[in-house]
């Protein structure tokens, strides 16, 4: 993510998504009532009977906003309020904006809030951050996971000698995950698994050339495996990543609350953010999305009273935990 500029008095700013994530966060500060501005294509009928395809620069009137990963787009559907040129397009028309990795667009808010700038930063440091794979594996099949605002699994390697004697059989099958995991281009990879399999893996990349891969011993393998190796040890090693502090908050909340500590959950935890009692506040991303306005102005709140805010996301190991409470827990000051 890339901030193109911030003018707070015209309650304006650019973006420029730059990977999947970015998109998925670029969903949870765009409200019904903002404004988007970005080129789109829109077929036009000349007075000759000719149709074409003409670039449009529109400000559409934000009524619905759609994340669709499998597509790698945000869809921001609304009312054109502005054209250029306006002759191709009238005013009051429906216009679907889609928002991909590399399209800047102009986001003019309806309100002004502290929350969707941090957000947005947040975004924009993450995306510094080394792109980290992580990889959890037995004799059967590997499995791999982007990490960085939230897991995203990307695929499964199975092992197709599977039954037979470590040797050559699991010699293409390190080969097959290796090759895959080298084809994201990861800057720094996380393996684990039960057993010696992982460990046996590693010193397989590593024999090739390969020094960006850790082991980290987990219980099982699979998609529970992957968040294994985040809950576990392995968080150690990207404890400054925006989900690692996630998983670090669920920790401290679930301490207190089995001891009777300062936490508070749901509307509660809400209404502690207008008191300036909250010191962090992890809001699940469905609560985020139906109630838009107050979650927004209780992240504000927090914000403004020298606090944490984050939204989890829903394929978060503790996620669920979370969105049974009321979809908010907070740590308390007091």
């Amino acid at each position: 993510m890339r901030l193109l500029f911030v003018d707070p008095r015209k309650k304006r700013l650019g973006v420029l998504p730059e990977v999947l994530d970015d998109l998925w966060v670029l969903e949870k500060v765009i409200e019904q009532g903002d404004f988007i501005e970005a080129d789109v294509l829109r077929s036009v009928v000349f007075d000759s009977g000719k149709k074409e395809s003409v670039k449009i620069h529109v400000k559409v009137q934000v009524e619905d906003v759609e994340f669709h990963e499998y597509s790698s787009s945000l869809r921001v559907k609304g009312k054109i309020v502005e054209a250029h040129p306006e002759e191709y397009v009238g005013k009051g028309k429906y216009q679907t904006v889609s928002i991909t990795p590399g399209r800047s667009v102009v986001l003019e808010k309806k309100v002004w809030r502290s929350a969707t700038v941090d957000l947005l930063r947040k975004a924009e440091k993450e995306t510094t951050r080394p792109e980290v794979i992580l990889v959890s594996m037995d004799d059967e099949e590997a499995t791999v996971a982007l990490y960085s605002y939230r897991v995203r699994l990307v695929g499964t390697v199975r092992n197709k000698a599977h039954g037979k004697m470590f040797g050559e059989g699991f010699t293409q099958y390190f080969g097959d995950v290796l090759h895959f995991v080298e084809s994201l281009k990861p800057e720094y990879v996380i393996v684990g698994g039960p057993g010696f399999i992982f460990e046996n893996f590693v010193r397989f990349a590593s024999e090739r050339g390969r020094k960006k891969y850790v082991g980290v011993r987990t219980s099982v393998a699979g998609e529970k495996g992957i968040y294994e190796l985040v809950m576990s040890r392995g968080r150690a090693l990207v404890e400054d990543y925006w989900l690692s502090k996630i998983l670090a908050v669920l920790d401290e909340f679930r301490k207190r609350l089995a001891t009777g500590g300062p936490v508070a959950m749901g509307k509660e935890a809400l209404k502690k953010a207008e008191e300036g009692a909250v010191d962090v506040l992890v809001v699940h991303e469905s609560l985020l999305r139906s109630d838009r306005a107050s979650v927004l102005e209780a992240m504000d709140n927090v914000q403004n009273f020298g606090g944490k805010v984050f939204i989890i996301p829903r394929n978060v190991e503790g996620a669920a935990m979370v969105e049974k409470l009321g979809g908010a827990i907070a740590l308390l000051r007091f």
